[in-house]
């Protein structure tokens, strides 16, 4: 189980506690709260993103090519009810360079991590800068 807190019983017992797990800084509930670069605030957020748009539960999925960048990008459109989303991620452990993806419309984003920049429109395709390593980007697509 995750730690509640960085206290010697983890948050769960003020006793001697029978489970005991190898010192990790920071890798406990109140700790992750606080920091809001943490994973615990990244998964906020995403579940965040998810409620507040239904084209990412469900609707149409497609998945739009992707021109440049290098290996390790992986872009995803859904639509529903009028809405449509993109997600992309970078899964490779270093940063792309510019690429495309082919989907029209006018981007917002939703939320990112690593995003250089908000992409730009171009006859039917989205340009990106760049994703930084390991990181991803939800865009609102009008």
């Amino acid at each position: 189980p995750m730690r509640w807190n960085a206290t010697p019983g983890y948050g769960f017992t003020t006793g001697t506690p029978w489970l005991t797990y190898p010192e990790a800084a920071g890798v406990d509930v109140e700790t992750q709260r606080a920091d809001a670069g943490s994973l615990w605030q990244l998964h906020r957020r995403v579940i965040a993103v998810r409620r507040a748009h239904p084209a990412l539960g469900h609707g149409d999925v497609t998945f739009p090519s992707v021109v440049g960048g290098g290996a390790g990008l992986f872009a995803l459109a859904r639509s529903a009810s009028g809405e449509r989303i993109l997600f992309v991620a970078n899964f490779a452990a270093t940063a792309t360079g510019p690429f495309s993806v082919a989907v029209a419309g006018v981007p917002t984003v939703l939320d990112s991590e690593g995003l250089a920049a908000a992409p730009s429109p171009s006859a039917g395709a989205l340009s990106f800068e760049g994703l930084a390593p390991r990181s991803y980007a939800f865009l609102a697509l009008q």
